[in-house]
């Protein structure tokens, strides 16, 4: 029973060895079609003084002549036949079909020995670079629609949904306790969160403003506000089943608000979808204290969000 566990035991070390020398290979043959690489031997200049002193420093032009092909040539095929017969012996004269990461791991090998040092070094970290990080390392911080993302103190591989409704409930923003009169931002706050939909209402709200105080200049009559929904109206009797949502968004007067029209477009409602989609928004509307809002709707044609331009 011993060997044969012995046996099992050497043949799974066996196959990870071998699993792992081909993860480093290919490794190699990655780190060779990098754009540091090749921007490293496309840019060698061979007037350098210390080049003409490298033995066998064809093996520099030979890789050089085969990036440039990959790089500029439109049509045809580069053949590395040129770079296989720089290789130490016997790897030039032989015909046997060799892997090729092999191939590019001894290339490598051959040309790490023939660079001078300072060639050497850069040539080192592309393929071979370990960055020692000494102190603690987190993810990187996210953000989403100006929202701060990033929690140290939480776990990892949380999706963005969740992320969201994370950055809701921790109250980012310090504030002096008005029982102990001490600042703190431990305060956690609860908000249903919804998927952004296809349609947003848009209500455009115009203020006056006072440029020397900065601030709003408050109007104590309520204007009065008649949807006319036939003006809304794009194309009648076209049934489209949407999920949608209104957003207010107030601007000075003189600033407009533009919209990428290849990302949306208007929508497309009859008089009966339009006042249903509507009847939330327009009880919203009756109770806006500002100046009569201009309604505008659209419809997200493309994965992105929508852009608004100052």
């Amino acid at each position: 029973m011993k060997e044969i566990l012995l046996d099992y035991f050497y043949y799974y070390i066996k196959w990870t060895w071998k699993i792992l020398l081909k993860l480093f290979m290919n490794s190699i043959l990655q780190s060779y079609m990098t754009q540091s690489f090749r921007k490293f031997v496309i840019q060698l200049k061979f007037t350098d003084q210390s080049l003409y002193l490298i033995p066998h420093a064809s093996k520099l032009s030979s890789l050089q002549k085969l990036y440039l092909l990959l790089t500029y040539q439109k049509q045809g095929y580069c053949s590395p036949y040129e770079l296989i017969r720089q290789l130490r012996e016997p790897f030039c004269n032989t015909n046997d079909q060799l892997d090729v990461s092999e191939f590019l791991h001894y290339f490598l090998e051959d040309l790490l020995d023939l660079l001078p040092k300072n060639l050497q070094i850069p040539l080192e970290r592309i393929f071979f670079d370990i960055i020692d990080h000494r102190q603690p390392t987190y993810r990187p911080q996210e953000k989403f629609l100006g929202i701060d993302l990033y929690f140290n103190d939480e776990e990892d591989n949380q999706d963005l949904y969740d992320m969201i409704r994370k950055a809701y409930e921790k109250e980012q923003i310090e504030f002096t306790c008005d029982r102990c009169i001490q600042k703190t931002d431990k305060v956690n706050k609860s908000q249903q969160l919804i998927q952004l939909p296809s349609v947003l209402f848009m209500i455009v709200h115009r203020f006056t403003f006072n440029i020397i105080n900065q601030k709003n200049v408050n109007k104590s009559t309520i204007q009065s506000f008649e949807l006319n929904l036939e003006i809304s109206l794009i194309n009648k009797n076209q049934i489209v089943e949407i999920v949608s949502m209104n957003l207010c968004i107030y601007y000075p007067y003189g600033v407009w608000v533009t919209f990428d029209d290849t990302m949306i477009s208007n929508l497309e409602y009859d008089s009966d979808q339009l006042l249903k989609e509507l009847i939330y928004l327009i009880y919203n509307i009756y109770m806006i204290y500002e100046e009569t809002p201009n309604l505008l709707f659209y419809q997200n044609q493309s994965s992105q969000p929508l852009i608004l331009n100052n």
